[in-house]
Order: structure tokens, then C-alpha cells, then sequence
């Protein structure tokens, strides 16, 4: 499964956890923490594991990949433009 966001639509600043928690994947801003927790997100093919992550317009470029989960429940986000 794969999703698109935006680059354009991010705000200037803010907690990944939040950005996160408005897409269809996530229910809540609990359930993208134990995510981070259980080390099921990554950012071109690198792990996050602080949840106080910050995401800006500048630290993403096109192309970038978050793939959230592993093996066979794998779900990719896509930065576009």
C-alpha cells in the first residue's frame, strides 16, 4: 500500500507524530508513538526512534520514502511536490 504526501502541504515545523496522525494509517497520535517505540518507521531505510522528531519542508526532499511496518504489512509514503 502506498501514499502520497506533499512536500508543499507540510506546515513550516512540526512533530512528525502529528503529521503522521492525519494520515488514513494511523488513528492516533498514540498509535505513530508505539510504532516509533517498536521500531516500524523508517525514512529512507533509516530508523526513527525519537518521537519528538521534527519535520520541516527543508529536511525532506522529492523522492524521500517512509516505509511504516514491517515484512508483509509494509505501508509506503511517497514525498512529491
Amino acid at each position: 500500500m502506498s501514499y502520497e504526501i506533499s512536500i508543499e502541504s507540510l506546515n513550516n515545523s512540526q512533530l512528525l507524530i502529528n503529521m503522521l496522525s492525519d494520515t488514513p494509517f494511523f488513528k492516533s497520535r498514540g498509535e505513530v508513538r508505539r510504532c516509533i517505540e517498536n521500531k516500524g518507521l523508517y525514512i529512507n531505510d533509516v530508523g526513527i526512534v525519537n518521537i519528538n522528531t521534527i519535520f520541516t519542508k527543508s529536511s525532506v526532499a522529492i523522492g524521500y520514502v517512509m516505509d511504516i511496518g514491517k515484512n508483509n504489512h509494509k505501508i509506503t509514503i511517497k514525498f512529491t511536490k
